[in-house]
């Protein structure tokens, strides 16, 4: 059939349909108000029916005709996959001055055509990564369905001058539903303002979940220590979680898990103080020390009970050196372990990693704010041989002992002392033809100049 035909054809049909039907609509010259009203009502459903009619129209021809139609599901569901994970790595990237929103798919795939709405709707996997951005939190929830649920965010019960009321939600609505979707939580990554939010969720958090993966807890704005109520919920809550892998708190003061003994299938621990210690002030670091209830042999055994660690860093929130230095400690074996970043206010994290038996060629970041160098030295050049002459140590070609400004190295000025093994983040600059700089054990020590102000009677770093 050519066009022509088929389009009068078309039309003959369509007009005959018009006239069997209109008429049954009754045409009023001067209808009253009411009559025009309901007349009104009429032509709505009408148009109503008509456009359904359309659409499905639209939709056997796209079916047959469109290529893209003739995908099954199952393709079109993986495409949309890709395009998610897509719109997430650029997420994470800047290209020009806009910056895509990890949910930018959402519009990519679901405002194309019905066909690919109702494919995208009935893939829950699609849509089980929830947020507390305004208007995406019931659409990904009652479409994730029964599928393990990934949720990130900033919860917040009140309004806060540091939260963008334009994208993100205060609801406490958000608790009920953590709650009530415990059974499927894969991962909870929150960050919270204030340290009685954080509390408020954990006193949500009544049973563990059994297919959680990653717990992930901030608060913003230093160093807060969790209250006994709340600090015990959280230990109930993680023990009754058996296959947490990675584990992460920021700004949050707790024993957490140097008292646990269930955690021996962790890959992943991060202890952080929260905000920035790198001067070493006794009232910025005070409420940190103060908050530290677990002593150095909790840590001790705390770790001997992770032997799948392969990811270690602790931030400001290891306790004080042991006082009985003369008892000899067994050193804890983590052969796993392929990245380790301690720091201390003094040398614990030196006397630790001396205790720490991990692979050579693992990246080693320790950090001592601490005024005893003879101590700290005495630590880390054992570990240092011990590296180097290892039989599977990798080849060092090169070595660096020095300070940024100074040459001489002066343990009595010392500030900070940082030490770093293989991969490290700003490297010294050595020429090497082109080729891959090779590994490198890394010494830096930052100094303290005479002129520069005492607060609280210790040296400080100068404003910049």
């Amino acid at each position: 059939m050519s066009s022509q035909s088929a389009a009068q054809s078309a039309e003959e049909f369509w007009s005959n349909a018009f006239k069997t039907r209109f008429p049954r609509i009754p045409v009023t010259p001067r209808p009253s108000a009411q009559t025009a009203a309901d007349l009104g009502v009429m032509w709505d459903a009408e148009f109503d029916a008509l456009s359904r009619l359309l659409l499905q129209a639209k939709l056997r021809r796209n079916e047959t005709v469109a290529p893209i139609y003739v995908l099954p599901p199952e393709i079109l569901s993986r495409i949309f996959e890709y395009t998610k994970y897509a719109c997430e790595l650029l997420a994470k990237s800047h290209f020009g001055l806009r910056r895509t929103k990890p949910w930018a798919w959402v519009r990519a795939v679901t405002h194309v055509c019905q066909r690919f709405r109702s494919v995208a709707i009935a893939n829950s996997s699609l849509w089980t990564d929830l947020s507390t951005v305004k208007g995406l939190w019931d659409v990904f929830l009652s479409r994730s369905k029964e599928y393990p649920l990934h949720i990130k965010g900033t919860l917040a019960f009140e309004y806060h001058s540091h939260l963008d009321s334009q994208l993100y939600d205060v609801s406490p609505r958000y608790l009920s539903d953590i709650h009530d979707n415990l059974a499927r939580l894969r991962s909870l990554d929150i960050t919270t303002l204030k340290k009685a939010d954080t509390e408020r969720l954990v006193a949500a958090l009544d049973t563990g979940s059994p297919v959680l993966l990653t717990l992930i807890l901030t608060v913003s704005g230093g160093h807060h220590p969790l209250v006994d109520n709340a600090e015990t919920a959280l230990h109930k809550f993680i023990s009754s979680s058996p296959n947490i892998k990675k584990l992460e708190f920021s700004g949050i003061g707790t024993s957490y898990p140097w008292a646990s003994a269930t955690l021996c299938m962790i890959t992943s621990l991060s202890l952080n103080a929260g905000g920035s210690y790198n001067r070493r002030r006794q009232t910025d670091i005070a409420h940190v020390t103060s908050s530290i209830t677990f002593a150095f042999d909790d840590v001790l055994e705390g770790l001997r009970r992770m032997p799948m660690l392969e990811s270690l860093s602790i931030l400001h929130v290891l306790p004080p050196v042991p006082t009985n230095m003369h008892i000899s400690r067994q050193p804890v074996s983590l052969p796993r372990l392929s990245k380790l970043n301690m720091t201390s206010f003094d040398g614990c994290s030196a006397y630790l990693w001396s205790l720490l038996e991990t692979p050579p060629h693992a990246p080693v970041t320790i950090i001592n704010l601490a005024g005893d160098w003879a101590f700290v030295l005495e630590r880390l050049m054992p570990k240092l041989k011990a590296l180097f002459s290892h039989v599977e140590a990798p080849k060092f070609d090169a070595l660096e002992i020095g300070t940024p400004e100074e040459t001489d190295f002066n343990p009595a000025t010392l500030l900070q002392f940082t030490v770093s093994c293989g991969e490290i983040e700003d490297p010294f600059h050595y020429s090497f033809d082109g080729l891959p700089e090779p590994p490198t054990v890394r010494i830096s020590a930052l100094y303290a100049r005479p002129n520069w102000p005492d607060t609280d009677g210790l040296p400080t770093h100068p404003s910049r």
